[in-house]
């Protein structure tokens, strides 16, 4: 996580804002294991820069750092990590947010959860 605060922290901004999205151990009272994540990568990584490239334009934000994890992700263990720097708090926060709810959205990158009982690929990525 702080590799990527330091990627985007810039003399000309005031805020930096950090999330980081981690693995649970239940969904929908369902017991999770694990997860597994797979993508197009090329695809991916097209979208994902022009996501970045939108979202900057729309909230000021000077500095983007994401970084999502492709295949196991155990319980506990970080799955996604989006680093935001603009001028003003606001800006940081709400580029975040964005940034991840159309991330999840757009970006071909899959789910699929192991429960005790089985696995499922996820459909909704909300």
């Amino acid at each position: 996580m702080q590799e990527a605060v330091d990627f985007v922290s810039l003399d000309t901004c005031g805020a930096i804002n950090s999330f980081c999205g981690q693995t649970r151990n239940h969904e929908k009272g369902r017991r999770v294991t694990t997860l597994f994540y797979d993508c197009y990568q090329e695809m991916a990584e097209k979208q994902t820069t022009q996501l970045i490239r939108q979202i900057k334009s729309e909230y000021e934000i000077e500095g983007v750092s994401l970084f999502h994890k492709t295949g196991e992700v155990p319980i506990g263990e970080t799955s996604i990590i989006i680093a935001a720097s603009a001028p003003h708090r606001r800006q940081a926060i709400l580029g975040t947010l964005e940034l991840l709810d159309r991330f999840k959205q757009e970006v071909p990158i899959w789910k699929k959860e192991y429960f005790a009982d089985g696995p499922e690929w996820k459909e909704d990525q909300k």
